[in-house]
């Protein structure tokens, strides 16, 4: 998005004719997209999900290292 894009959204959200930014259910941040079940991503890496998630990476960028 570029910045005219993104602060004329911002001008439109402070002014009520766009729908305010969603909050996390957990801990009340702003979030911005509606992936991860609505969960920021700080409280979506302390699920179940985002823990599988964390060790697939961590294990795929380990293998990298090695064969490389």
């Amino acid at each position: 998005m570029g910045n005219a894009k993104a602060t004329k959204l911002y001008r439109e959200r402070q002014s009520g004719k766009t729908e305010p930014l969603r909050s996390c259910p957990k801990c009340g941040k702003q979030v911005r997209t509606s992936a991860h079940e609505g969960l920021c991503s700080r409280c979506w890496y302390k699920t179940e999900e985002g823990k599988k998630n964390t060790a697939e990476r961590t294990r795929r960028c380990r293998q990298n290292k090695k064969s490389s």
